[in-house]
């Protein structure tokens, strides 16, 4: 008799630290979701809905395509070859002509004492420049935009690639995790017959608390690596 009050008391004790341990747990993870929301982290947050699994169907092809076009790491990466590309066309135009278009205006009075009214000139012209003692470095500048330009691609080529890699990843592990769930709900189920069976048994003096006690612990267990789960 003693040694089950004993063993019920270790039991206690062991819940109550599990207790601690899963509130203590509880509150970072509300202060890490109010990270990620960039609100203060003394928020409290209320769960509003039931933690359950959706079951909702998630096709390879259809996730990696919606990665690849929402990914704000893509739509920098296409920003980057855009503007290498502009780069190229910027580095081969200083090979042409530059025409520019001047035109002045001015208004002024040149001398105070003998033209005593104002008057207005103006100019116009096209300017044409060429540059032709830097050849080299313009070639230079081609060569050095070009790679550029193509080292953007092959870079995104690589992002790509990445985000495909991450996207099937997570499609394994929510399979795996889905799988999880459904052992671990028959874990429950079993666990839960398991505990009535022996609390009669224990109820008709069948069983000692020792075997109640374990029966009770695989249960918590069990829920535990559902909630898990999921």
């Amino acid at each position: 008799m003693e040694n089950d009050i004993l063993k019920a008391k270790v039991q206690l004790s062991e819940t109550k630290l599990m207790k601690i341990r899963a509130e203590n747990g509880a509150q970072l993870m509300q202060r890490r979701f109010c990270t990620v929301l960039n609100i203060p982290l003394t928020t409290v947050i209320e769960l509003k809905t039931p933690l359950e699994y959706d079951e909702k169907q998630y096709t390879l092809n259809t996730i990696t395509q919606q990665a690849l076009e929402n990914r704000p790491e893509i739509h920098s990466m296409k920003n980057k070859i855009q503007m290498a590309r502009k780069g190229v066309s910027i580095a081969k135009s200083q090979r042409y002509p530059q025409l520019m278009a001047v035109y002045n205006w001015d208004y002024k009075r040149p001398n105070r004492e003998y033209e005593k009214e104002f008057y207005s000139t103006w100019t116009a012209g096209v300017v044409m420049q060429i540059n032709i003692f830097d050849w080299g470095g313009i070639r230079s500048r081609i060569t050095q935009a070009k790679l550029q330009q193509r080292q953007a691609e092959e870079g995104i080529k690589q992002l790509e690639d990445a985000i495909m890699l991450e996207v099937n990843q997570a499609i394994l592990n929510l399979q795996e995790a889905k799988q999880r769930i459904d052992v671990t709900e028959i874990n429950v189920t079993q666990a839960e017959e398991n505990y009535r069976v022996t609390q009669k048994k224990f109820s008709q003096g069948l069983v000692n608390n020792t075997e109640l006690l374990d029966a009770n612990t695989a249960l918590t267990r069990a829920r535990v690596e559902r909630t898990t789960a999921i």
